[in-house]
């Protein structure tokens, strides 16, 4: 029962991944067209980037794990309406309805609200999306198989004692939720510093190719392999 459950858990999260990743060239192509867009002049389109003022109508902010919060601005401009953030800064932390606030706006939304002290990214602004898609979707997809990995082998070798069993599986184990860890967090350590994909794989593979090679080393045909040849 517990193999199967933890089975199920592994099919739920190569699924997740598998979806998150299928958005990663669309994030990539929105992040680049943000990256090489250009400021408004006269007739404004869509895929120009332009300023806009907008009134403060009401602040929700909420604290401890999960911390973000969203404001609701009301305008002229089409972008007017509830914007949400994650994370918290001095902008969200202080702003106050009746406030007048200036939003960068792309693509009918605002991908940047502040006032004349601070400023903070909303959630649709696409740059790190990228980077955040790939990161948490091959985690879900290294954590999805080890649990697939480990449930099959457990219902193969229900006869072998438990010592044998954790034994077998504790190299898989440590090696995936490593890179797994490494994947995930890898967008955090370059936030700031790159959102390109490029980055992040060049940083990433050396990781995922030291992790095969820790596995391979530890497959039994390996190791009588490495006698014969030695």
């Amino acid at each position: 029962m517990r193999a199967a459950l933890i089975g199920l858990g592994g099919l739920t999260a190569l699924t997740a991944g598998a979806l998150l990743l299928v958005t990663l060239p669309q994030a990539a192509a929105d992040e680049g067209a943000f990256q090489g867009a250009t400021v408004c002049r006269g007739s404004a389109t869509r895929e120009c980037v332009r300023a806009a003022w907008f009134a403060v109508e009401s602040v929700r902010v909420h604290r401890g794990k999960g911390s973000g919060g969203w404001v609701v601005v009301s305008g002229t401009d089409e972008a007017a309406g509830k914007t949400t953030f994650t994370g918290i800064t001095d902008f969200l932390d202080q702003v106050q309805p009746g406030d007048r606030v200036v939003g960068t706006v792309w693509r009918g939304r605002i991908v940047v609200l502040g006032n004349d002290r601070s400023a903070q990214r909303t959630d649709s602004h696409p740059v790190g999306d990228a980077q955040f898609a790939a990161g948490t979707g091959t985690a879900l997809l290294l954590l999805g198989g080890l649990g697939v990995h480990v449930s099959q082998w457990s219902l193969r070798h229900q006869e072998t004692s438990a010592w044998r069993r954790s034994t077998a599986l504790s190299r898989s184990a440590w090696a995936v939720s490593l890179l797994s860890a490494w994947s995930f967090f890898l967008p955090m350590l370059l936030q700031g510093r790159s959102t390109d994909l490029d980055v992040y794989f060049a940083l990433w593979t050396p990781a995922a190719l030291a992790a095969a090679t820790f596995l391979a080393r530890g497959r039994p045909g390996s190791r009588t392999a490495t006698r014969r040849g030695g």
